[in-house]
């Protein structure tokens, strides 16, 4: 395969010289034809604006960093919107054959000036890298650091990607961070963005991201689709993926339609781990620790699920599987169906749980303060073995109930709880009556309701 290098283009790479127009002409010189393109070894080459590399059909291009560093350097004059140091696309509408691999890169862009802006219009932020309308991506031992109101990668319209051992910090911001705002402008605070409008798949291994707690992502990683009409199939498998203070986790949006498989992984500082807004296939967690502190709410409550259509589609489940989850004081909004097997839930928060379906298998909770609440009217509750403790205070104080909900309750044991005279749990939230149907059972995190009279 032919090689070109960056430094026969007349780049420096000292890192003070601006290598701007070197690494264009070397970038857009390599995606005419299929080749390999380089860097020198450990190099910091300085850009001081945006570069748009046109790729020809067919053409499979591979850019090896060999672990140097790109360093954008770019100024935020008033109303200069987002800056992307780098946007690839095809040559014209041509994209048949064209795939893209780049691996062994940092981009930091903390050497631009961070603008804290005062209203929506006037956005001013800086990426990394953009990738528009390219069939096959892959990327490995890709680093970003310091990027605002922009995504540290954001793939648009691909068939395939794979992404491995990424680590982005201090990447994505939201228009107002401290306030429960969901403004327009807020989809620029992102880590990983992706646009899907195609059939196919999505796989992210090894990934890590952050942002500090003064500016606070939007979201961790995004699924959207703005074409509702596509009638799309695309698998996303994300393995070890763990993220720190986004406000949400995973955002899925505009009909993306993604069916997502979470292997592995810690997530801290979010108000809502899994945000779904017209219409999902569903979501697999399995072996990921949530913990659930956020500073302020953030849309639709906090919590790990908040999901909803304005046309009421249907949504797929929502499964955890043996994860520890943690809630920390908050108020949750959760929706859609859910099932929790071999987990482990420590409760101390006010949840409400408006769900379709619920079911807790083997999973053991822990309740220190707070309670659990049904909200509306659905399917059977089944809690199938595991312990519920109680180590809290024994009076909750009252809420309404759903009375239309089957409860079952089978090989569970429950500690910590106080049954009264009529056979009622006095850790339950609801008010008792001589009719009680419940049989001694307990009811201190209230999943079953009393009687009619609740």
């Amino acid at each position: 395969m032919i090689t070109k290098c960056v430094q026969d283009y007349g780049a420096i790479g000292d890192g003070i010289t601006d290598d701007t127009l070197a690494v264009e002409e070397w970038l857009n010189d390599a995606g005419k034809e299929t080749c390999t393109a380089v860097l020198e070894e450990k190099k910091i080459y300085k850009t001081t604006r945006e570069i748009s590399i046109c790729i020809d059909e067919k053409v499979e291009l591979l850019i090896d960093g060999k672990n140097s560093m790109i360093k954008p350097t770019f100024g935020m004059e008033t109303n200069c919107g987002v800056k992307t140091p780098f946007l690839f696309h095809p040559t014209g509408n041509q994209e048949d054959g064209i795939k893209l691999e780049i691996k062994n890169l940092t981009i930091d862009s903390s050497s631009s000036p961070y603008f804290a802006p005062t209203t929506e219009t006037d956005l001013r932020g800086i990426g990394a890298i953009r990738i528009y309308n390219i069939p096959i991506v892959n990327i490995e031992n890709y680093n970003v650091n310091g990027c605002y109101f922009a995504s540290g990668l954001g793939i648009y319209r691909h068939t395939t990607a794979y992404l491995k051992n990424i680590r982005m910090t201090d990447v994505g911001t939201k228009y107002k961070p401290h306030e429960n705002s969901t403004a327009g402008v807020d989809m620029a605070g992102d880590a990983l963005y992706f646009e899907i409008t195609k059939t196919g798949e999505t796989t992210v291994e090894n990934f890590e991201a952050s942002t500090t707690m003064s500016r606070l992502g939007r979201a961790g990683i995004v699924f959207e689709n703005f074409q509702p009409e596509l009638q799309i199939q695309h698998n996303v498998f994300l393995n070890n993926v763990s993220l720190y203070n986004y406000q949400r986790t995973i955002h899925e949006e505009d009909h993306a339609s993604c069916l997502v498989k979470w292997n592995g992984g810690v997530v801290t500082g979010f108000s809502k781990a899994l945000m779904t807004w017209c219409g999902t296939k569903g979501y697999e967690c399995k072996n990921v620790q949530f913990d659930v502190n956020p500073p302020f709410m953030y849309g639709f409550g906090m919590g790990l699920v908040g999901a909803g259509d304005p046309n009421n589609v249907e949504r797929g489940l929502y499964l955890f599987k043996n994860c520890i989850i943690n809630y920390l004081g908050a108020d949750c909004i959760e929706n859609g169906a859910q099932l929790f097997e071999d987990c482990l839930i420590n409760l101390n928060a006010y949840v409400v749980k408006d769900c379709s379906t619920l079911q807790f298998k083997n999973t053991n909770v822990v309740r220190t303060d707070g309670y659990i609440r049904i909200q509306n009217d659905g399917d059977d509750i089944n809690v199938l073995g595991g312990t519920w403790e109680n180590k809290g205070p024994i009076s909750c104080p009252s809420v309404m109930y759903s009375m239309k909900r089957n409860v079952n309750v089978q090989n569970t044991m429950f500690i910590g709880c106080e049954i009264d005279s009529c056979g009622c749990c006095k850790c339950c939230c609801c008010d008792c009556c001589n009719t009680c149907p419940s049989q001694g059972r307990c009811r201190y995190l209230c999943y079953i309701p009393c009687c009619s009279a609740s």
